[in-house]
This record gives C-alpha cells, sequence and structure tokens, in this order.
C-alpha cells in the first residue's frame, strides 16, 4: 500500500519518553497544514508528500540550533502491510 495525503492525514502520536502519560505528535490536515502535539517548542506548520517521502516543516523555538548544524533529514515514511 502506497501512502497517500488521505491515509496520512489526523492525529499520529506516542507516549512521551519517560512520561508515558503523556502523548506527544502531530496533527496532519488535509489541506498541507500542520500542528504539533503537546511540543511547544517544536511548531509545525505544513508537510507534503512526496512518493514515500513525508516532509514536514515548522520551526523550533525551544532548541537553539547553530546555523552550520547539520539538520536531521526529513521524515521518511513507508506504508507495509503488518503481519498478525
Amino acid at each position: 500500500m502506497k501512502p497517500s495525503a488521505a491515509s496520512l492525514s489526523g492525529c499520529w502520536t506516542q507516549p512521551v519518553p519517560e512520561q508515558p502519560q503523556h502523548i506527544q505528535g502531530m496533527a496532519l490536515m488535509p489541506d498541507g497544514r500542520a500542528s504539533s502535539i503537546n511540543m511547544h517548542t517544536l511548531l509545525y506548520t505544513g508537510w507534503r508528500l512526496d512518493g514515500n517521502r513525508l516532509t514536514l516543516t515548522g520551526k523550533s523555538t525551544g532548541n537553539e540550533i547553530p546555523p552550520s548544524s547539520p539538520r536531521p533529514p526529513p521524515l521518511t515514511v513507508s506504508a507495509k502491510p503488518r503481519s498478525s
């Protein structure tokens, strides 16, 4: 199954490391907008899907990263059937 904008739209969450009673993640809207869920220093603003590559855009407001530091690569999503 190839990922599509429709199949990726929605809220994607995970437990916060070392705080499993809390969740964090992102909300992907069908129109390409995105927002963070409980990540107040990472502000997602948009997303796009190119083949199996999901690219998120946004701004980190809490962690000062020097301009010369390497940026993490875009998140790559590949859809594979789950085995039961």
